[in-house]
């Protein structure tokens, strides 16, 4: 998942995955654009999707406010249709989403300040999870929170992995300059919810 430009030599403005000609992972991917049109400027629509088998969810970072685009295919990702009503909402940036072992969907995002739109807050990550074999989310943690005055803000552009049961969340931190890169690490079975 990813996004793609709508000429060459132009900024890439419109969110899109790329799906594989069947098992063969090492041949030739076809892009499917999710919008027709791209977007504004200066939009960065960073797409993360789940998976399963021939459905799939896409969620798009989205410039203009705190509710990402959200897009649904029920075809393994051929063609997709927005999902124009929804209630989640996240900060103007990345989103990373994965499913655990234990059967949940988990979405890492920068959440909201109580009271705002969120349209740039950055200063909280968190993860929330759904409950196995659901796909709402129903459960948050907190993974960082730089929203102290002693602590530097913060710009996250998550990932995470599963591991020997564990599931690493790293993130970098900071808006100028050398971004470090912080990590931390849930158990799958504590994500319960």
């Amino acid at each position: 998942a990813g996004r793609v430009a709508s000429r060459f030599g132009v900024k890439p403005r419109i969110p899109a995955v790329a799906i594989s000609r069947g098992d063969d992972l090492t041949g030739r991917w076809q892009v499917v654009p999710l919008l027709s049109e791209e977007l504004p400027t200066p939009h960065c629509p960073e797409t993360t999707v789940w998976v399963e088998g021939r459905e799939l969810l896409a969620i798009t970072r989205n410039e203009m406010g705190a509710v990402p685009f959200v897009f649904t295919s029920h075809d393994y990702g051929r063609t997709w249709s927005a999902v124009k009503d929804h209630a989640f909402t996240a900060s103007t940036s990345k989103l990373y989403a994965g499913h655990l072992s234990t059967g949940q969907r988990y979405l890492v995002f920068n959440q909201p300040k109580d009271g705002e739109k969120g349209f740039n807050s950055r200063e909280m990550l968190v993860i929330g999870v759904s409950r196995p074999g659901e796909s709402a989310l129903v459960k948050t943690w907190c993974v960082q929170n730089h929203s102290t005055a002693d602590r530097p803000a913060a710009s996250h552009y998550p990932c995470a992995i599963e591991h020997d049961g564990r599931l690493f969340v790293l993130y970098t931190a900071g808006l100028s300059g050398r971004r470090p890169v912080s990590y931390t690490h849930l158990r799958a079975h504590e994500t319960e919810a």
